[in-house]
């Protein structure tokens, strides 16, 4: 899912367990996505989703503009500069 959102890709989501589910309402709150029940789904309904999110394109924006959020973040580098900073400090995570 964070590769298909960091190419600015909508997505058709069939979330099976674990935070999946969670996500995949995320995504399609956002707009980036269209979500399918793993027990209920056929493939004529995987067929016809992706059909209609690849002819969408206010769900093409929206994974484009959530593309541009995530290409805005700071990279692993500055996470690590940071926590670098906080041992040098003598503080903890938290305190």
């Amino acid at each position: 899912m964070i590769g298909a959102l960091a190419h600015g890709l909508p997505s058709v989501l069939i979330p099976l367990g674990a935070d999946q589910p969670h996500n995949a309402a995320r995504c399609e709150d956002l707009g980036v996505a269209r979500v399918l029940d793993a027990v209920r789904c056929t493939p004529a309904m995987v067929r016809d989703a992706v059909a209609a999110v690849l002819a969408d394109p206010a769900c093409r924006r929206a994974a484009e503009a959530v593309r541009d959020e995530i290409a805005a973040m700071p990279d692993a580098a500055h996470a690590v500069t940071l926590l670098q900073r906080l041992v040098r400090n003598g503080r903890r995570a938290g305190s």
